[in-house]
């Protein structure tokens, strides 16, 4: 299996949101267990939630400063299929046999409307198969509350819940990055067919 490209997050983007949050983590510990008038003296109420989230700022601190130094791909294609880490989870890897069609479609994330690529897969229920169980209950949870509608369209996806990957998180060379995908799946089905 070749690699034929892989998206990265700019590095530096991950050490300064380590940086961020690392500042804010030891100035507000500062303050609430070593300055002069420490809050904690005060009111013990403070210590136990800010500890919490003093464990969960130094694992997303770690996370960060991991990514910086290793800055994995988000979204990799190889010449038999391709992997996304876009949504912040794995997509495993999707072999260009198993999608339907890929489709730009302007879908309502949250309050407004962004681009997002939509992978349709010739059977969904393979797909879905192959993941968590959480990431299952999500993509069901999502196709029934109509969280991503196609916008301008009163129904929901016909087919069920595509594997959606964020239009934006492609980066710069998002028009070559779509251009390739669909020359590689429509090469795929050239061979399949011959």
């Amino acid at each position: 299996m070749k690699l034929i490209k892989a998206v990265r997050y700019d590095r530096y983007s991950y050490l300064a949101l380590a940086i961020i949050v690392l500042s804010f983590i030891s100035l507000i510990n500062y303050f609430l267990y070593f300055s002069e008038d420490a809050i904690t003296e005060t009111n013990e109420s403070f210590k136990y939630p800010f500890a919490f989230f003093t464990l969960i700022g130094l694992f997303l601190g770690y996370f960060w400063l991991k990514s910086f130094f290793t800055n994995p791909a988000i979204f990799s294609i190889y010449d038999e299929g391709f992997e996304s880490n876009t949504n912040g989870v794995s997509s495993g890897f999707i072999r260009w046999d198993e999608v339907e069609r890929f489709e730009v479609l302007n879908i309502k994330y949250g309050r407004g409307y962004s681009d997002a690529i939509a992978v349709y897969f010739k059977r969904p229920d393979l797909y879905d198969s192959k993941q968590p169980l959480l990431i299952r209950i999500l993509r069901e949870i999502a196709s029934w509350t109509g969280v991503f509608k196609k916008k301008d369209v009163s129904n929901n996806f016909d087919e069920g819940m595509p594997y959606l990957i964020p239009y934006d998180a492609l980066g710069r060379e998002k028009e070559q990055i779509v251009k390739l995908i669909l020359d590689l799946l429509e090469a795929n089905k050239q061979i399949r067919n011959n």
